[in-house]
Parts: C-alpha cells; sequence; structure tokens
C-alpha cells in the first residue's frame, strides 16, 4: 500500500455483556499491520471479580486493513460487534449487532477480532474463568 492510501481504523470499547461495564476513548491503529502489544492492565483489574474480559492486547492494533475495494471506493462506516470469549479469552465467535452497511467492513473486522483478540477471561463470584461476551465498535475512516 503507498503512502497516498493512508486510513485510519479505530476501535471503540464499548462495552461487557455479563461483566463491568468498560468504557474508552476511540484508538487510532497502527497503519498496516502491526505486533500484537501487552496491554497494561493493574493488578487491581485483575483481581476484581466478577469481572468481564479485559483486552490482553491492545485493541486498537486488533484491525488494521482497510478493504481495498472499500478504500478505492473512498467508503467509511462503523459496526459495532460482539464477541463471544471463552473460559480462556480467546475470541469464539463475532456477530455485527449493527452494520456498517458495508459488507466488506463487516465481514474483515469479524474476522480479524477473531484472529487477533486475545482478552484475560471474564470470572464469576468464585473467581472461576466463565464464558463472555464483549461489545466493541469499529471504526473505517479516510482522514482529509
Amino acid at each position: 500500500m503507498g503512502s497516498q492510501d493512508r486510513f485510519l481504523i479505530a476501535l471503540a470499547l464499548i462495552g461487557v455483556v455479563g461483566g463491568a461495564l468498560l468504557a474508552g476513548d476511540i484508538l487510532p491503529s497502527a497503519f498496516g499491520p502491526g505486533t500484537q502489544r501487552e496491554r497494561h492492565v493493574a493488578d487491581a483489574e485483575l483481581k476484581q471479580f466478577p469481572r468481564g474480559p479485559l483486552p490482553r492486547t491492545e485493541p486498537a492494533r486488533w484491525v488494521t486493513e482497510y478493504p481495498s475495494g472499500a478504500l478505492q471506493a473512498q467508503l467509511q462506516g462503523r459496526l459495532v460487534t460482539q464477541l463471544d470469549v471463552d473460559a480462556f479469552g480467546e475470541v469464539t465467535n463475532c456477530t455485527v449487532l449493527e452494520s456498517s452497511g458495508v459488507i466488506a467492513f463487516d465481514q474483515r473486522s469479524c474476522a480479524a477480532l477473531i484472529s487477533n483478540g486475545r482478552f484475560y477471561p471474564a470470572l464469576d463470584a468464585d473467581q472461576q474463568p466463565v464464558k463472555s461476551q464483549f461489545v466493541q465498535a469499529v471504526r473505517y475512516e479516510i482522514p482529509d
């Protein structure tokens, strides 16, 4: 991809279904493929229970590619996904709750979130890892 093809993919941590609500600012992703950096999670967050899943790596690096056809057509969009997270912190499924209206965005986002999303698993009241859901928005934007 050439330097003139700069784009922004932003992820917003909206919340957790069945756990503590998480909120965060929209974080810009790296341009192009990036490495998975560990996200700093405070010990207090990890020891809290019951709690929802906590991102293990930087969510801003989970979706890094803008679909080329959408980029060429100058398409932009925002979608909301629900990630199913197993008791090991792995993403097992992605459901689009609110479509961007661009099929390529919806499909590419879910594929990337399943492949790259990593979590500390949710904990129940007995401090046992449990299945959970994580709700997240992805925004595709071409800066002016």
